[in-house]
């Protein structure tokens, strides 16, 4: 009595170009399949630092996390500093416009006033 091999074993298969034997793993349905790494969102990060220097620089410094995790496979990490690295450079982007804004509307009033 034989039994059909397993989802999940190895199984040793040829290719057509070569003679070689090479190992291949069937994935089964529930193993998680990583279909791509994160952005890094580094040159959006760095433009942040033009906005606002304080959170551009968490910014940027979140975009190195990114690279770092997907140098090291880590999936989970490198997700969660993308997301962290996208946040602080819109942070940054929306508090540097909202300070230029509120500078600009002091100046013109004091500048209008005399």
């Amino acid at each position: 009595m034989t039994t059909a091999p397993s989802s999940d074993t190895p199984q040793m298969t040829t290719t057509p170009s070569s003679d070689t034997p090479q190992m291949t793993t069937a994935l089964s349905s529930d193993t998680p399949q990583v279909l791509f790494m994160p952005p890094d969102h580094l040159p959006y990060s760095i433009v942040s630092l033009l906005f606002f220097f304080p959170l551009g620089v968490v910014a940027v410094l979140e975009a190195f996390k990114v690279r770092n995790a997907v140098k090291l496979n880590d999936v989970t990490l490198a997700r969660q500093a993308s997301d962290k690295a996208a946040k602080y450079a819109m942070a940054s982007i929306l508090v540097g416009t909202n300070v230029m804004m509120a500078a600009t509307c002091i100046v013109l009033c004091v500048f209008y006033q005399s």
